[in-house]
């Protein structure tokens, strides 16, 4: 009885090409670069459909250096070589807009990293504007840290006022 693995020759055929791309920077290169190196995929919002044109910009987040690669292939390939070795803010730009990536990237010199990048309009920024909307004393306080807050200082007050209304022994010296 045959087992049919791949349903579809064209998934074999991509999943035998991604993995001969991911292997080929260790096979190209003869020499290794100074630095360290990243290669990627970039993507539109659906996360398959590869973009072509994009440039990728990283920006050393120590020494302020930007480096950018080359346009994007068909496939949506980018690639940057001999980055010092360190932490990077990542942005693409393309015809569709500018893009940053929210996490930083940290790049080690004899390496390569990979990564992908799917483009998604607006999310950080729709993300922001509703947490101002949301924002303010009443939000704060229908929080849970909110509601510790004013359990904390309800009992602050209740042990005040009992200290303060004890009945005390006279003291000889008042």
């Amino acid at each position: 009885m045959r087992i049919n693995r791949f349903r579809s020759k064209n998934l074999s055929v991509f999943l035998t090409a991604a993995w001969l791309f991911f292997c080929s920077a260790y096979i190209i290169e003869a020499e290794p670069t100074p630095g360290g190196n990243i290669i990627g995929f970039v993507f539109a919002e659906d996360g398959i459909t590869p973009v072509a044109g994009a440039v990728v910009k990283m920006k050393n987040v120590r020494t302020a250096e930007e480096f950018t690669s080359f346009p994007t292939d068909e496939l949506g390939v980018f690639r940057l070589s001999g980055l010092p070795e360190g932490v990077y803010v990542m942005g693409v730009e393309y015809e569709g807009g500018a893009f940053n990536v929210p996490n930083p990237v940290g790049i080690k010199a004899g390496t390569t990293a990979k990564i992908s990048l799917a483009l998604k309009p607006g999310v950080q920024q729709d993300e922001q504007k509703k947490k101002k909307k949301r924002g303010g004393l009443i939000a704060f306080l229908s929080s849970p840290v909110g509601i510790a807050v004013i359990i904390a200082t309800s009992a602050l007050i209740v042990y005040t006022v009992w200290t303060l209304t004890k009945e005390e022994e006279a003291s000889p010296y008042r």
